[in-house]
């Protein structure tokens, strides 16, 4: 059951210096984003075992989040967006489940897409466009992904986008007028 992987060393990487070794660190950097996608789904799925048995409640945790927190120190927003990634074959979300535990999406992308599934006006359309919005994840570099699942939460989303809207509507001032001999616009 464990896997025996081989990183090199900090020494080894930086013996690589220019001309065709470069592509060796293009192999290299492509090997280990595989490797940190194949050890982030192990952490998931240990995550959602966890929440699933509630082995969180052992030592007295809340919920799964501070579980993770205490049993590994990152921070409460890695370990919620972690929870959430975790959550996606109990909300539904195989696809992207199965997309996280064969190392198909990228970390941040599976972050991204926790995010949206944390939105319930927005969960119950995920299961339409869960293989759109994965395809996007897989073949757009991040920040064009994410513009793209913004856009896609705000038409999932339209009385929320809208109320947004009509928030910052109502919140905008505009003030002009003399400030000794100088006039202002704020």
């Amino acid at each position: 059951m464990t896997t025996v992987i081989e990183i090199p060393s900090a020494e080894e990487i930086r013996r690589v210096r220019n001309g065709t070794e470069c592509r060796d660190l293009d192999g290299l950097l492509a090997d280990l984003e595989i490797i940190s996608r194949q050890v982030e789904a192990a952490i998931i799925e240990t995550v959602r075992h966890g929440d699933e048995t509630g082995a969180w409640a052992y030592d007295g945790h809340r919920s799964v989040a501070p579980w993770l927190v205490a049993a590994s120190g990152i921070s409460r927003s890695s370990a919620n967006a972690r929870t959430r990634v975790a959550r996606f074959r109990e909300i539904g979300l195989h696809v992207w489940a199965d997309a996280v535990a064969n190392a198909a999406l990228g970390i941040e992308q599976a972050r991204a897409l926790g995010r949206a599934a944390a939105n319930p006006r927005v969960r119950e359309h995920l299961a339409d466009s869960e293989s759109l919005l994965l395809e996007f994840a897989q073949s757009m570099p991040l920040a064009k992904f994410l513009r793209v699942l913004e856009h896609w939460e705000r038409l999932a989303d339209l009385d929320g986008a809208l109320s947004n809207d009509e928030v910052t509507d109502r919140n905008r001032t505009f003030k002009m007028g003399f400030v000794g001999s100088e006039f202002h616009f704020k």
